[in-house]
């Protein structure tokens, strides 16, 4: 029921899994993204901002 899970930032960590266990439908415990993280898969992709302008906000502190 404990896992340990590898953080890009803080290292491996001990957190709780999954407690019920299906040999049909194993569980992944997976750390969670850091922040902004997936924000030009969001900005970019999800919500049709011009890549060129999304580079422009994150250099000028925007994003």
């Amino acid at each position: 029921m404990v896992v340990t899970v590898d953080h890009p930032e803080r290292g491996a960590f001990k957190t709780v899994g999954c407690p019920i266990k299906l040999s049909d439908s194993p569980v992944k415990v997976e750390t969670s993204p850091l922040l902004g993280e997936h924000n030009e898969e969001v900005y970019v992709g999800e919500l049709g901002l011009d890549p060129a302008r999304f580079a422009e906000l994150k250099t000028s502190g925007v994003i």
